[in-house]
């Protein structure tokens, strides 16, 4: 069947002088933490939409937020963290972020490097759910921390097979990634709700240190994808058998039983610190002289899904699903199927997002004139827009917030946008 191409039908946006004026006020997050900021409740205002901006239909609501919104393990419940380190918890329901009640904190330390870092770390239960933020800079902290001038504190539900405590809390130093949706954590704790203490998972027996005196961050290593996936062995990506800062190029897949017993290798030498776990077996990615080999490694048996050619860089990964930005190829990664998105010659897309029930797809494109895609991916109906205002800025990532609704979040010269939408 060939795919169908809708057409776009033409509505007006009004943006009154007094909402210009509001928006111009509000006060721009800064994320270097030069100063702190009282948090407020996103002021995100439902859209009526305009015939100059093509992708309006699709934006239900819009506006600036204090932070950018972080994605968490509980269902429909997104966080705003402030570089002061206080964290504000929004229920995603019917099209709004409501403040979410009951948020809970506690004062916890973990040793890292054999010094204590101190953070308040604030986190929300539901539907026997948890998760949770701390982050502890030497901006807000007067602690005697010396070589660590941040830390990044996620709060998860413990995986099967990774540990007795309440919650899986994972640490990760690397400023940078403060952004990042698929960050890589390097301490690893359980802890524990009633008493609030922590237990480490990972131990440090034989672990080295690096150029900086602290111990290697690449000992035993959780990402945010292999999280979203693992459960059943504990399973941790580790640099350990290579050189230092080598991880994005060449790296293991240990097996992690406990903190007293010698981690065994489930898999040698794979590439871009990208692991998954499906039904019990492992895919990541194999360097090749022309690029680079998806493989399912099944009982120690590995076995090829899928080929690439090029440089990682050329391609653009959500979960499984991986997509060439030249050719539009979107490919699965656990099974090698792939398909080809004909969107009218629309190349290099900067963002893309399959909905969690994986029948739809978004690709954001950014420049003078910016594009968006909405793809159906059964199908093959899509959707094409094209102007100079989708979002703000440049797009940080997406996040679904249903299987038909989803949040732009962008950043640009220190202001945080946000627009929810809908096919």
């Amino acid at each position: 069947m060939a795919k169908k191409k809708k057409k776009l039908k033409k509505y007006v946006l009004i943006m009154s002088a007094t909402a210009l004026l509001a928006a111009a006020s509000m006060v721009l997050y800064v994320w270097s933490g030069s100063r702190t900021k009282e948090p407020v409740e996103p002021e995100i205002t439902t859209v009526t939409v305009d015939e100059s901006n093509k992708f309006s239909p699709y934006v239900k609501k819009y506006g600036k937020i204090d932070c950018p919104l972080q994605e968490m393990s509980v269902k429909d419940v997104f966080a705003e963290i402030y570089p002061s380190g206080e964290v504000k918890f929004f229920e995603y329901r019917d099209g709004v972020f409501g403040l979410m009640p009951g948020v809970k904190d506690a004062d916890i330390s973990v040793k890292c490097s054999n010094q204590d870092i101190p953070v308040k770390l604030y986190y929300v239960e539901k539907d026997n759910e948890i998760g949770g933020f701390g982050l502890f800079t030497t901006k807000n902290s007067k602690a005697n921390v010396k070589l660590y001038d941040y830390a990044f504190f996620k709060l998860v539900g413990m995986p099967e097979g990774y540990g007795s405590g309440d919650a899986m809390l994972l640490v990760d130093f690397d400023e940078e990634d403060f952004l990042s949706q698929d960050k890589s954590y390097s301490e690893v704790y359980g802890f524990n709700k009633l008493t609030k203490n922590t237990t480490k998972l990972t131990g440090d027996n034989g672990r080295l240190i690096d150029e900086y005196g602290r111990h290697r961050t690449d000992w035993a290593v959780m990402t945010d994808s292999l999280l979203k996936t693992c459960g059943g062995k504990r399973y941790y990506l580790s640099g350990r058998n290579y050189n230092l800062n080598m991880m994005d190029e060449v790296c293991d897949i240990i097996n992690v039983p406990d903190t007293s017993t010698k981690p065994s290798v489930a898999a040698r030498g794979i590439f871009a610190k990208f692991a998954l776990v499906n039904d019990g077996n492992l895919t990541y990615f194999k360097k090749t002289d022309n690029g680079f080999n998806a493989v399912t490694n099944t009982g120690g048996v590995e076995k090829t899904t899928a080929s690439f050619d090029g440089d990682l860089s050329e391609y653009l990964i959500d979960g499984h699903m991986i997509l060439n930005k030249m050719s539009l190829v979107l490919t699965d990664l656990f099974t090698g199927e792939s398909k080809t998105l004909d969107v009218g010659g629309l190349t290099y897309p900067v963002s893309f997002s399959v909905s969690p029930d994986k029948t739809k797809l978004v690709m954001l494109k950014n420049g003078g004139t910016q594009t968006a895609v909405l793809y159906d991916l059964k199908s093959g109906e899509y959707t094409v827009a094209e102007d100079k205002n989708i979002f703000y800025g440049g797009v940080d990532y997406i996040m679904w917030t249903t299987d038909n609704s989803f949040v732009i979040n962008s950043n640009a010269d220190g202001v945080t946008g946000c627009r929810i939408c809908a096919f």
